[in-house]
């Protein structure tokens, strides 16, 4: 699997020193998903680590996000980890995630139903009050509902 012509096996994932417990529940999800999909397990560490070229930054670091996956895609080639709080009018609610008509690049790597962090499959239903982390390609997306076609 390749992000951005790179071989996903040349990136980590990055947390801030001080990383919140659900930063650090999203690195894992993370991880753990594309260790799922792909057979290719990253590195996760904190930016207190010297820089890469290739890293997924989680949370707010102290790293240059020019330079890195982050949650901020200026460039069509950088990847977003978004986390959308999901609304009671969103098209998404009450449908299995296999039903959804999801746009190309995106991923739906984790849904946070109260306290509960869920790696979805097809069959996972997301709820009006859920948050979900959304990993694209994709920029300008502000809600869930722009994840679709």
């Amino acid at each position: 699997m390749l992000i951005a012509n790179t071989p996903l096996a040349s990136y980590r994932i990055i947390l801030p020193a001080a990383a919140m417990e659900g930063e650090r529940d999203v690195a894992e999800v993370l991880r753990d998903t594309l260790t799922r999909a792909t057979g290719v397990t990253l590195e996760i560490a904190t930016d207190a680590t010297p820089a890469a070229d290739c890293e997924i930054v989680i949370g707010k670091t102290d790293r240059d996000t020019e330079k890195v996956i982050s949650a901020r895609a200026e460039d069509a080639d950088k990847v977003e980890a978004l986390e959308f709080v999901v609304g009671a009018g969103s098209r998404c609610i009450e449908k299995p995630l296999k039903d959804l008509r999801l746009r190309s690049n995106v991923l739906i790597a984790a849904v946070i139903h109260g306290n509960e962090c869920i790696i979805p499959n097809g069959n996972t239903v997301i709820s009006a009050g859920d948050r979900a982390i959304v990993v694209t390609t994709e920029t300008g997306l502000r809600d869930l509902d722009a994840i679709l076609e």
